[in-house]
């Protein structure tokens, strides 16, 4: 629970976002899509990557930190499986489950490092979780920041549609 004055972040659709924006001092705003994948999972290949694990989370840490992956902390490990692909001894790309929700699942913390950006490697990440979600009969979504143009580009390429409009709320209680 909050208490007057404290801040939290809320991810609302439309109706929640109006409630919450009587409610509260809105601090900030930023929307998002939510995409669904709708295309056939038994079709997609993924290039050399692996699960990731504890052991891996100082390269994790330093991968997101470079490509700004907004939402991935420790943590992360704890909520689903992540996946990535190395290049050398270097963390290049990296992706995991954020949410795991009832015959769903949210994919999130997709981030190639800037040296390795348009090699493909985002792609083979995405189609690694998508194929492992589905042999746990999960359907794959993911959400995105509307400004995020190129990454809504490639998810549309890869089979995603959008299929909600949400708003990341930072606000204060009253």
């Amino acid at each position: 629970m909050l208490e007057p004055g404290q801040s939290a972040y809320s991810l609302a659709g439309n109706r929640i976002f109006d409630l919450l924006a009587k409610a509260a001092d809105i601090i900030d705003i930023a929307p998002e899509w939510q995409m669904h994948f709708r295309g056939d999972p038994t079709a997609l290949a993924s290039g050399p990557l692996r699960r990731l694990n504890e052991a891996d989370l100082p390269d994790m840490m330093a991968l997101a930190a470079a490509g700004d992956a907004m939402v991935f902390s420790p943590q992360s490990l704890k909520r689903g499986e992540f996946f990535g692909i190395f290049v050398g001894p270097e963390l290049a790309a990296m992706g995991g489950v954020q949410t795991y929700l009832p015959g769903h699942a949210e994919i999130g913390s997709i981030v190639t490092h800037p040296q390795y950006r348009r090699q493909g490697y985002a792609t083979q990440v995405v189609h690694a979780l998508i194929r492992h979600l589905h042999v746990q009969d999960c359907q794959t979504f993911l959400c995105l920041f509307q400004t995020n143009r190129s990454a809504r580009s490639l998810y549309e390429k890869l089979g995603f549609e959008v299929i909600n409009e949400l708003y990341l709320m930072h606000w204060r209680l009253k």
